[in-house]
């Protein structure tokens, strides 16, 4: 590794860590942040407060017992982030140049740190997620893929980008799809449409899967439907505009078709994905910002990503795998 790219990943830890310091002693005790909160405290009584989901509760307990408070387990837990994203950024291109210096430094800042802690169980599924994009062989990524589900159940919809590779990312990284992708969230925006209830009662009849995987849809279930009519979160109008820069910079920019990168095809999948469906439930605002949340709160680094891989490819940069 370079003196230039052992600079800029040192700056990056540096300056990752000083803002993430700040942001766990002024993180503000509301919503989830409260709920993780009070699940730590209590987690030596109730070590399965999201059942099936344990894969945190585990990490947590194990964080109680030598002793961390809640603060010091988040600040390790966020921490692990940093390895794995210079990692990918070290996987996509050895070379340094000013979009691998933005797409770095977009972590960077309050706002997306606290999402990091926010969403602490969904963060952690994307941590999973980006290892297995590094992870070749299918036999290395199953004890990920498990691990990536039971922390997250929600990332079962990220599978099949592993378990049938070359199909869904010609889909999901078709130039069509992203068009399509467009289309349907300035439908939705227009017209009020909403597939949640449906989609809700398809899920209701679902009687043939396993009682975990029953036992957490209902619950689920329940959560988004006592949250649809209130104010419990709502969409922020530069999330949203974030969310679409990077379709719109993927569709006119990036020439997907010239890549062959195993790391760029799951990363490129995984936003097409999250993006669909941000749109497609756009108007149940707390469940578009959860099963799309990889969209709607990493836009900017998306952003980033591809006018990074735009120039690694016009400049024949990208690492060939």
């Amino acid at each position: 590794m370079s003196k230039a790219s052992l600079s800029k990943y040192f700056i990056f830890v540096l300056m990752f860590t000083i803002v993430l310091i700040y942001k766990i002693y002024t993180i503000e005790l509301i919503s989830d942040n409260l709920n993780y909160y009070n699940v730590y405290n209590n987690i030596q009584n109730d070590i399965m407060p999201f059942q099936y989901e344990f894969i945190l509760s585990f990490l947590m307990y194990i964080s109680s017992l030598i002793g961390m408070d809640y603060y010091q387990f988040t600040f390790f837990k966020v921490l692990t982030f940093l390895p794995i994203i210079i990692y990918v950024d070290r996987n996509i291109s050895k070379r340094n140049n000013i979009f691998s210096y933005l797409f770095l430094f977009s972590f960077i800042s309050p706002p997306m740190i606290g999402t990091l802690i926010f969403l602490a169980r969904q963060s952690l599924s994307l941590e999973f997620f980006l290892l297995l994009s590094l992870i070749h062989g299918f036999r290395k990524k199953l004890p990920v893929l498990i691990i990536m589900f039971f922390t997250h159940m929600g990332s079962i919809i990220w599978v099949p980008i592993f378990l049938w590779h070359k199909r869904i990312v010609a889909i999901l990284n078709s130039k069509l799809f992203w068009v399509l992708s467009c289309i349907i969230l300035i439908v939705s925006v227009f017209t009020g449409m909403d597939l949640t209830k449906a989609l809700i009662q398809y899920l209701s009849t679902l009687n043939d899967l396993p009682n975990f995987l029953m036992a957490n849809l209902a619950r689920k279930r329940d959560f988004y439907v006592i949250h649809e009519e209130t104010d419990f979160d709502t969409l922020s109008v530069l999330n949203t505009s974030f969310a679409v820069m990077p379709a719109l910079i993927y569709i006119i920019m990036v020439k997907i078709k010239e890549v062959e990168h195993y790391t760029v095809e799951c990363l490129c999948a995984l936003y097409g994905l999250s993006f669909f469906l941000f749109a497609l439930f756009y108007n149940n605002q707390i469940f578009a910002t959860r099963v799309g949340f990889v969209a709607y709160f990493f836009g900017v680094q998306y952003l980033f990503l591809f006018l990074l891989l735009a120039y690694l490819n016009k400049k024949n940069l990208l690492n060939r795998e």
